[in-house]
């Protein structure tokens, strides 16, 4: 750093105006600095202007924005942990040759595609989050695979799935309202603290079920699961094999 003259002699003093001079790393350091600055200072503005247009004042729009970038870092982190999970679907543990390698990917890369576009499909069908879920959490195996074909190409039993799925949402919001609340675990005896709705709800499957479920039908019931389970050749996980 050093000083420096510059402009016109004053015409009184006769001397120059000076100023610090900035040289090498200094004076690199310091357009950077002076960049940033700008960049900053743009950013201010730009953001003034759209927090105007939203309605908003300028730190709430600032908060907002951050929530905002948040809520993206959260959903991108979310993406990375699903498909590094789904990736996981191809192994090629145990395998000893190129051949047999080739062949187990070419395996899992075919499941993983059709599984994926079944669930789209399914989506669109207006599938239940619960089964979507169900499916997903199964992975890639000729079970899921099988039965998500089988709800594409049967509206009928889809809709039944999606109103046991809403059940099943219902039943679980109740017993979560339930086993939550302090009085459930204290001594003496409690209703539970139901509204009429609620307890109509509980009352109504219960009944449902009663009536579906008669010996025959859940005979039936417990082959064809035991079937399915046989078929998919795997430990049971959930509602489908793991």
């Amino acid at each position: 750093r050093e000083m420096e003259e510059y402009g016109e002699p004053d015409k009184k003093t006769k001397k120059r105006k000076t100023r610090l001079r900035l040289r090498g790393m200094d004076r690199l350091e310091a357009r950077y600095e002076l960049i940033e600055a700008r960049r900053e200072y743009s950013d201010t503005v730009r953001a003034n202007r759209a927090a105007r247009r939203a309605g908003m004042s300028p730190s709430r729009y600032n908060r907002y924005r951050e929530d905002r970038a948040e809520q993206r870092r959260e959903l991108l982190q979310d993406r990375r942990q699903a498909s590094s999970s789904f990736l996981d679907n191809a192994s090629i543990e145990g395998l000893s040759t190129p051949a047999q390698v080739e062949q187990a990917l070419n395996r899992s890369l075919t499941d993983m595609a059709t599984l994926t576009s079944l669930l789209i499909e399914l989506k669109k069908r207006g599938a239940a989050p619960w089964l979507l879920q169900q499916l997903q959490a199964a992975g890639p195996s000729k079970a899921a695979i099988r039965l998500a074909r089988h709800y594409l190409a049967d509206r009928t039993a889809l809709s039944r799935v999606n109103a046991q799925a809403r059940q099943l949402q219902q039943v679980s919001t109740i017993y979560g309202q339930v086993t939550t609340d302090p009085k459930w675990e204290a001594a003496g005896a409690w209703s539970g603290s139901l509204t009429r709705g609620q307890q109509q709800t509980l009352t109504r499957i219960e009944q449902n079920l009663t009536v579906q479920l008669d010996d025959t039908s859940l005979s039936r019931e417990v082959a064809r699961l035991v079937q399915h389970y046989f078929d998919a050749g795997q430990q049971t996980m959930g509602v489908l094999g793991g």
